[in-house]
């Protein structure tokens, strides 16, 4: 079985990496912020979606933020996440009132839900068939959304970070990718 570590590095010393066995490692550097771990995450499902591959997991540049165990979790397969699990209403509340998550998933073709369970972090271990099961074309459109310039704010005046697709995206992967949450 082929084991894949993406982790999306925002400038983090990443030699905790050479700690994991028995996964073949990549690391991408990104350093705007604007899109986040996002940009990572789906850059390489767009480049790899018909390779061969068979897990993978997307892990932050430090993964030890969300999950301090996470080194120890990627040795056991039936962890397929690494972080809390947090939750908000279709809007993002608690923590954030500009989601509009609903009105994301009528877009995207993705059924809308009465509360969203997340990984806080959005670290995740994902099989081939539970990527792609969502067509190319849909990551594709998700990796332009996260495109808005670092410097332009999304919504002025309402207090939304400069790109809150990466945000939105954190709260949308169980629903894209088609995973329960206990």
């Amino acid at each position: 079985m082929n084991h894949l570590v993406v982790a999306a590095n925002n400038n983090e010393d990443t030699g905790w990496t050479e700690n994991i066995k028995d996964w073949n490692i990549e690391i991408f550097t990104h350093y705007r912020p604007a899109g986040r771990e996002t940009d990572t995450y789906l850059g390489w499902i767009i480049n790899n979606y018909s390779g061969d591959w068979d897990e993978v997991a997307f892990l932050q540049g430090d993964p030890f933020f969300h999950d301090q165990n996470v080194l120890w979790h990627l040795s056991d397969p039936r962890f397929r996440y690494y972080g809390p699990i947090e939750s908000c209403d279709p809007r993002g509340m608690p923590r954030i009132e500009w989601a509009m998550l609903d009105e994301w998933c009528k877009v995207l073709g993705l059924k809308p839900q009465s509360f969203y369970l997340f990984v806080a972090g959005a670290q995740y271990r994902l099989t081939k068939e539970q990527v792609t099961a969502r067509p190319i074309d849909l990551y594709h459109a998700l990796y332009w959304l996260t495109k808005i310039p670092a410097d332009q704010k999304a919504w002025p005046g309402t207090g939304c970070p400069s790109n809150p697709s990466a945000y939105t995206l954190e709260r949308l992967w169980p629903v894209i990718w088609n995973i329960t949450l206990p």
